[in-house]
């Protein structure tokens, strides 16, 4: 990001084709009291509904915050400003507000991405709306207005418009979806356009990618992903520090690291795990060592029990990763989905991993990724249970990540962090079953609302 004086003549040229061009502007100021080992890079767009808009992500090594740019109206009335703070290519923070142009005024406005304050919420969902449909995964991106949701099973895709008032059908929009079943769909911006895109897994067929459109449209980037066979898991993040997102695929005996070229093209990175997992279903990245690097946990077991893995990127960050053999108690079980998040707030990442058959499961860092096992007086429930998916996010605005933990066959249970490493029974969701959830705020109010999705349909459930 240049100096804020040629920072905000960049974006008015850009305004120029994007907003037009008059003397009425909005100067937005992107700051934060995060420090490097926080924050490394932004993710900048300014949204006016549709094609008009301005995307670019900004590495903070060389270009350091604050920064301001300035956009111009050019007739608009209004527009969308949301900043992602990433490290290592994972959002960390983000702040989204819809700004507003005063005819012949130059308004100054501040888009922080400071350390989160708690200003707790009730943590209460309604029921907003639903649609029927055999769904096997979903996703919820943030929208000019609103969010967007897009879901896939039965060989069809589903994209709705998601707001306070449920959920909208969108006409087409997307390529044809897998013929299957899909075992996993990835939001993620993989071109550097602060737009996710999306990654998926059709079960029994090589991954696709799907890039979406400033519309709202996906299309397919035919080839970028070089894999030919069926793959289980995948996680995104910058594993080789170069600046760019890349992708991590597992599936059986197979892993795959590709590194992206920053355009969502990828090569494959030959001999990244120094020893191929056995029977892998998914994988999380996350820095577990504190070396400021991404290391990689590899949940197994798909038909028979086997031990989850923890796997370090080497000391330079290169995305080659060695097997830790002792970060984790060799419990052999089928593992489902992995989360990981600082739920004790100690400043390390901790690893939550779900299953089937099992009771879900909490380990603890103690900051050199060794985790220990705290499930026990850690978590609400200790019952064997089948757990497909699992989703850590602050809930209720306390700053403690919280879990949604969707069931077979029964409602997802809620569990809010008390602190100290332990979660207590939340709020019930009023929606039915549920397969999974995501999560984004789709109705502007700074908190998370959630998309369940089953197979009976969608449910969105936004926070009272």
């Amino acid at each position: 990001m240049p100096p804020p004086s040629a920072l905000a003549i960049g974006l008015t040229i850009c305004a120029a084709t994007v907003f037009g061009c008059n003397d009425t502007a909005v100067v937005v100021r992107v700051e934060s009291d995060r420090g490097p080992s926080e924050l490394d890079a932004i993710c900048l767009q300014l949204d006016a509904a549709g094609s008009s808009r301005f995307g670019r992500r900004y590495q903070l090594a060389t270009r350091p915050l604050p920064q301001t740019l300035t956009a111009l109206a050019g007739g608009r009335t209004s527009f969308q400003a949301i900043v992602y703070g990433l490290k290592n290519g994972i959002e960390v923070a983000r702040t989204r507000r819809q700004l507003a142009f005063k005819d012949g005024a130059v308004e100054l406005v501040s888009l922080p991405l400071d350390t989160c304050v708690p200003a707790p919420s009730s943590g209460t969902f309604r029921l907003a709306g639903n649609v029927p449909g055999a769904i096997d995964r979903a996703l919820l991106e943030p929208a000019a207005s609103g969010g967007l949701a897009l879901a896939l099973g039965a060989g069809q895709a589903l994209r709705d418009a998601a707001s306070a008032t449920g959920l909208t059908a969108l006409q087409a929009g997307t390529p044809a979806a897998p013929a299957g079943a899909v075992a996993q769909l990835l939001a993620v911006d993989l071109d550097g356009d602060c737009l996710q895109d999306a990654v998926l897994l059709p079960a029994g067929a090589p991954p696709v990618l799907w890039m979406r459109a400033a519309d709202g449209t996906f299309s397919e980037l035919a080839g970028a992903l070089a894999i030919s066979t069926p793959q289980r898991g995948v996680a995104a993040g910058d594993v080789d520090g170069d600046g760019t997102t890349d992708l991590v695929l597992v599936g059986g005996g197979e892993v795959h690291v590709l590194l992206n070229d920053g355009a969502g093209h990828f090569h494959e990175l030959g001999g990244a795990f120094d020893t191929a997992p056995t029977d892998a279903t998914q994988v999380a990245l996350g820095d577990l060592d504190g070396d400021g690097h991404l290391d990689a946990v590899v949940a197994q077991g798909s038909a028979m029990p086997d031990v989850t893995r923890v796997y370090l990127n080497d000391a330079k960050g290169s995305g080659h990763f060695a097997l830790a053999v002792a970060a984790l108690p060799p419990l052999k079980e089928r593992a489902t989905a992995l989360a990981l998040a600082d739920v004790d707030l100690d400043g390390d990442l901790d690893l939550i991993v779900a299953h089937a058959g099992a009771p879900v499961r909490l380990y603890l860092n103690r900051g050199n990724a060794f985790l220990e096992d705290r499930s026990f007086g850690g978590l609400p429930d200790q019952l064997a249970g089948d757990v497909q998916t699992l989703l850590a996010v602050d809930l209720n605005a306390d700053c403690l990540p919280d879990l949604v933990v969707p069931r077979a066959g029964a409602a997802p249970l809620v569990w809010l962090n008390a602190g100290q490493g332990t979660f207590v029974a939340g709020p019930a969701l009023d929606g039915g079953a549920a397969l999974g959830a995501v999560a984004d705020d789709v109705t502007d109010d700074g908190l998370p609302d959630l998309l369940l999705f089953s197979a009976t349909g969608l449910q969105l459930e936004v926070q009272q």
